[in-house]
């Protein structure tokens, strides 16, 4: 089977955020939904995933900083303490002081620091990348030739590009931020560098496609060949149930499905119409674009199901974690689904 190239780079960004995420678990006091469930004790913040790291977390100081310095530093760090009450707050991360003027809203003149948990989670991750950046050479020595190749992609961008995907997983499901003059990126791990280049294609994509590549890739690809019942979506996708219940939910209201009384799930005639524009984006970004990506991306991808992938040895969870206890995906979302509770890649 052959994948367009926006899906070989999602799949392989997912293999390698949750790879890092299991480090990250193994390693980091925390607590989960389950484990709170279970009545264990609840021994640090709640559990989050790479992206939340890479976009937010990552880019607070120690000693902390005002909110207006946050925003100017990083893309998309400042939704991290949008709204009443922002996840890496509540979670036990971060903690915001109002600023001289006492606004109840949050200004660019708040203080926003890491709690003593935060600054654990930011020292814990900081080295997680290039440790499996690391691994991956080691077993795919080719991988070392992948993160040249991208380097050289992401190079060419002309704008700043974030360090992962957005959250996705809802009704903003388009790959949407502040537009702003490149930086300049140097010694990036392959996992960063497949994230930007993802960011890149997709922006390119939907510049030119009126619905956003994590539905048309994932929710309208498990339809086109008929319907699904909803109990079956989330395994077919690659999704966790309550975010694929979310992105079908907005599916159905934008016209794009249709849910039977039966509770299966069909495509609609405009979910056909956008889902060929969609394919027709991507062909013709993925023209544009170095051949030799998709030649590197392939044997590390194989066909899309797990088994048999070399991406299953980098999804392996270590005994005791969460998704050591969760059934085995039969493969992994063909764009990554970041959700708003706790930014996992595959919607958790």
């Amino acid at each position: 089977m052959t994948f367009p190239l926006p899906t070989l780079l999602s799949q392989a960004v997912v293999a390698f955020t949750i790879e890092a995420d299991h480090l990250f678990e193994c390693r980091m006091p925390h607590y989960t939904t389950e484990s709170r469930k279970r009545g264990e004790p609840i021994e640090g913040p709640w559990l989050i995933s790479m992206a939340f790291w890479a976009n937010g977390l990552k880019h607070i100081d120690a000693d902390g900083m005002t909110v207006g310095a946050l925003a100017d530093r990083a893309l998309l760090a400042g939704h991290f303490i949008e709204g009443s009450n922002p996840g890496l707050v509540r979670w036990g991360y971060l903690r915001l002081s109002s600023g001289a003027s006492s606004s109840k809203k949050l200004a660019r003149d708040w203080t926003v620091a890491p709690t003593r948990h935060g600054v654990l989670a930011q020292q814990t991750w900081a080295s997680l990348p290039a440790e499996v950046d690391a691994r991956w050479v080691e077993r795919w020595p080719p991988v070392s030739v992948l993160r040249g190749a991208l380097a050289d992609v992401v190079a060419t961008a002309d704008r700043e590009l974030p360090d992962h995907l957005p959250i996705n997983g809802g009704h903003q499901a388009r790959v949407e931020f502040p537009r702003r003059p490149p930086r300049p990126t140097a010694d990036l791990d392959v996992g960063t560098l497949l994230a930007k280049a993802l960011v890149l294609f997709s922006l390119e994509v939907e510049a030119a496609a009126d619905v956003a590549l994590v539905q048309t890739a994932n929710v309208l690809r498990v339809l086109a060949e008929g319907p699904v019942h909803q109990r079956d979506l989330p395994r077919a996708m690659g999704v966790a149930k309550e975010t694929a219940a979310v992105m079908t939910g907005q599916a159905r209201r934008e016209g794009l499905v249709a849910i039977a009384e039966s509770k299966e799930v069909a495509i609609t005639d405009a979910g056909r119409r956008a889902a060929s524009d969609a394919d027709a984006a991507v062909a013709e970004v993925e023209s544009r674009w170095p051949a030799d990506l998709r030649m590197q991306l392939e044997p590390l991808v194989g066909d899309g199901v797990l088994d048999g992938s070399p991406l299953a040895e980098a999804i392996r969870p270590p005994e005791g974690t969460w998704r050591h206890r969760r059934p085995r995906p039969l493969t992994l979302p063909h764009h990554p689904v970041i959700s708003h509770r706790g930014g996992y890649p595959d919607g958790s």
